[in-house]
């Protein structure tokens, strides 16, 4: 019998041999039937004469030629059983053998039976093995795969894990570039932004000159937002307004980084980054007079009253001018501005002191008070009722102001009581108009209160009157008694 079974094998080996030779003088119609024959022939082989030497080789063999027929489930099969193989095969063998397990699973789109197959094969190669760089690509290429059917099946938080893994398993290359790239748009659609943030940040370290970290600010600048970091999002956008190729792009980054800098209560940068805009672009003329306002309100933060002067006598021409770009909120912003610069003349109309030779004070404080109802007069022009009250008010106020300075300034010294009477008369001539021409403006302004209008102001102007006509406005309430029987 082992004579039978020694000549059996040979007779079958010899089958094998005789199918190669006869390939090599078949035509291209009779070779596919040869090699199917022959691979036949060898798996047949292989299991019937499992302790013969020759067949592991034979068995690797026929799950190559398995795999170039593209009979990728039988080369699985057959590579399968040689990785299985008792004793274990050589170590070249198992190496072929689970090469054709990689390969078959990856074409059969079981990417992940595919790398673990190609891990096989790694485990098999010294570390310094040529082929090496050539299998991790191919592992790599199953892990990428893998990631795309999990985002395909809506598993984005497991599609991001294996992309995340490639980085780790061939740093520096290409696909490793890809894969860490796509996982930090992932991670943002996730609204992960700890880990995009991390993820985004190492990619920028290690690839600062590829072309793809060109477009990660922008998406710092969204991930920093959502995480209220807010200057670290206002830095890049300030990076991408000084180096975006995009005019449009560079200044809308520059005004969103001062509105976020502005938002990290960073005053300065807030400060430098406006005041950059308002004065590069002129247009769009809504955005710019914005920008003015925004720094006229910052430099009232800061107490610098002379910069933020600058910035409303800008926002006022710049209304002034604006022709047919004019708009509802350019006329409340240089109406805004107007009043503000109006309010500093009744502060500069205020501080002048009436003191001897009273002719020459006097005069001075006359030259303030045209200057003051001038600026004014210029407030109440833009119609709007939120500042013509505030200006109605501030104009009787001047008036009551000039009144009260006359009879409080400085007396002549030397003056008996006579003269003195005397001079106190003559001052309060001068003074009386005054007092009735704020009485007359105060009324105006308190009567905006029967239109519907009853705001700071308007109880301001009504709570003067009380002071300058007491007779008429500070009489109290009359009220009804009411009886509680039931009659």
């Amino acid at each position: 019998h082992t004579v039978d079974a020694k000549r059996s094998a040979e007779a079958g080996y010899s089958a094998i041999l005789s199918a190669e030779n006869v390939l090599a003088d078949a035509n291209s119609t009779q070779r596919d039937n040869w090699k199917h024959l022959k691979t036949n022939s060898a798996l047949r082989f292989a299991q019937q004469f499992g302790s013969d030497p020759r067949a592991p080789l034979v068995l690797t063999q026929a799950a190559q030629e398995l795999l170039s027929f593209g009979d990728l489930d039988q080369a699985i099969a057959a590579a399968t059983t040689l990785t299985q193989w008792q004793p274990a095969a050589k170590k070249s063998l198992r190496h072929d053998a689970w090469l054709v397990i990689g390969q078959a699973q990856f074409d059969s789109e079981r990417f992940q039976a595919a790398e673990i197959a190609y891990a096989q094969v790694l485990a098999l190669l010294a570390k310094n093995h040529v082929s090496r760089a050539n299998i991790v690509d191919r592992m790599t290429a199953s892990i990428f795969k893998l990631a795309g059917q999990k985002l395909a099946a809506d598993n984005k938080v497991a599609a991001v894990i294996d992309l995340l893994r490639i980085q780790k398993l061939a740093p520096d290359t290409d696909i490793a570039m890809t894969a860490q790239y796509d996982a930090a748009n992932y991670l943002i659609d996730l609204q992960e932004w700890s880990q995009a943030e991390r993820v985004i940040n190492d990619y920028r370290r290690r690839y600062p000159k590829h072309s793809l970290s060109a477009t990660l600010p922008a998406k710092l600048v969204l991930v920093y937002q959502a995480q209220e970091k807010w200057s670290l999002a206002a830095a890049e956008l300030s990076a991408i307004a000084k180096r975006s190729d995009e005019p449009e792009v560079r200044r809308q980054s520059l005004y969103l980084a001062a509105e976020l800098y502005e938002k990290a209560k960073d005053l300065p940068a807030a400060i430098s980054h406006y005041r950059d805009y308002a004065h590069a672009y002129a247009e769009p003329f809504d955005q710019v007079m914005e920008a003015r306002y925004k720094l006229s309100e910052i430099y009232l933060q800061t107490k610098e009253a002379e910069k933020r002067r600058y910035w409303l006598r800008k926002m006022k021409a710049g209304d002034a001018n604006a022709k047919g770009a004019r708009t509802d909120r350019s006329r409340f912003l240089g109406a805004f501005a107007s009043s503000d610069l109006a309010d500093d003349e009744f502060d500069r109309f205020a501080g002048i002191a009436l003191k001897l030779p009273l002719k020459r004070s006097l005069t001075k404080k006359k030259k303030a008070l045209g200057r003051t109802i001038a600026a004014y007069e210029g407030v109440l022009n833009y119609g709007l009722a939120e500042f013509t009250t505030r200006a109605g008010y501030r104009l009787g106020e001047i008036y009551g102001q000039l009144s009260r300075d006359l009879m409080a300034s400085q007396r002549p010294a030397g003056l008996d009581d006579l003269a003195l009477e005397q001079y106190e008369i003559l001052l309060e001539e001068q003074a009386y108009p005054f007092e009735e021409k704020a009485i007359e403006i105060h009324e105006v302004n308190a009567q905006r209160a029967w239109q519907g209008v009853y705001d700071q102001w308007v109880k301001s102007s009504l709570k003067s009157l009380q002071t300058l006509l007491p007779g008429r406005y500070l009489k109290p309430e009359a009220t009804l008694e009411a009886a509680d029987e039931i009659y």
